[in-house]
C-alpha cells in the first residue's frame, strides 16, 4: 500500500512537472552573429584648390640649409632630394613660381600642370625637409607630385584619383597573424581601403576586394602586425 501511494506521489509530481514546464516560455535561440565586414571610407568631395588671391603676390625665399645631392645622370628617383633641408617663405606666390624657386636651389627639373600654375600658396617653414614641403602641399593645397625621367611633376590631386576610380577590383585572403581578423579588416577599412573597397573576415583570416595597391597595403598591415 505504502508502494502504490509512493508511485501515485511520484507520477503526480512528474505530472506538476511538466504542466509547469508546458507553461513557462520558451526563450528563443539567439541567430548567430554575422561575420565582422567593412568598407572604405568615402572619399570627401574634391575642393578645387585653395586660391590665396586677394592682394599683391608676396615673398618668396627657398634657401637650401645644406648641400644639394649631387646631379646624376640619369636620374632614376626623387629619394636623395627628399630629406634635403630647405627654409620655404611664400606669401600668396604662385606654385609655378615657388616650383621655379625650388629648381634653381635643388638643380632638380620640376614641371607644374597648367590647372595649378596660379594657384597660389601660403608657407613659413624656417626649416622643412623637401619631403615635408610636399606633403603639406599636397595636404593643404590638393596638389600631387610624381617623379618620372628625372623630372618632378606636380599636378592637381584630382587627375590622380580619376584613374584609381576606374582601375579593376581584385580580391584577396590574406591571414590574421598577431592582431585579430576583425582589428586587421577595420584597420584597412579606415585608413588604407579606396572608396571601393571591402572587407570580410572568414574565420582567422580576411577576405579583401579593392584595387591592387590597397590589396598590397592590406599584405603589409597584416605583416606589420605580425610578432
Amino acid at each position: 500500500m505504502a508502494h502504490s501511494i509512493s508511485a501515485i506521489s511520484a507520477a503526480t509530481g512528474a505530472l506538476l512537472a511538466l504542466a509547469a514546464c508546458a507553461g513557462s516560455p520558451v526563450k528563443p535561440t539567439p541567430p548567430p552573429a554575422a561575420p565582422y565586414a567593412c568598407e572604405g571610407q568615402a572619399e570627401k568631395p574634391w575642393v578645387p584648390i585653395k586660391r590665396v588671391a586677394e592682394g599683391p603676390i608676396g615673398r618668396i625665399e627657398i634657401r637650401a640649409l645644406e648641400q644639394p645631392p649631387k646631379e646624376q645622370a640619369p636620374r632614376t628617383s626623387l629619394e636623395e632630394w627628399l630629406p634635403h633641408r630647405l627654409k620655404v617663405v611664400a606669401e600668396r606666390v604662385p606654385v609655378g613660381r615657388l616650383a621655379s624657386s625650388l629648381s634653381d636651389v635643388l638643380a632638380l627639373d620640376i614641371a607644374v600642370d597648367a590647372q595649378i600654375m596660379d594657384a597660389r600658396v601660403y608657407l613659413a617653414l624656417p626649416e622643412a625637409t623637401l619631403e615635408r614641403v610636399l606633403r603639406i602641399l599636397g595636404e593643404q593645397y590638393d596638389i600631387a607630385y610624381a617623379f618620372k625621367d628625372g623630372v618632378l611633376y606636380l599636378e592637381a590631386a584630382e587627375k590622380r584619383r580619376a584613374p584609381a576610380a576606374a582601375a579593376p577590383l581584385a580580391s584577396r585572403v590574406i591571414a590574421a597573424q598577431a592582431s585579430s581578423p576583425e582589428q586587421l579588416a577595420a584597420s584597412w577599412c579606415k585608413g588604407l581601403a579606396s572608396p571601393r573597397g571591402s572587407a570580410s573576415v572568414l574565420g582567422p583570416s580576411v577576405l579583401f576586394r579593392d584595387v591592387p595597391e590597397a590589396l598590397e597595403a592590406a599584405r603589409a598591415l597584416a605583416a606589420g602586425m605580425a610578432p
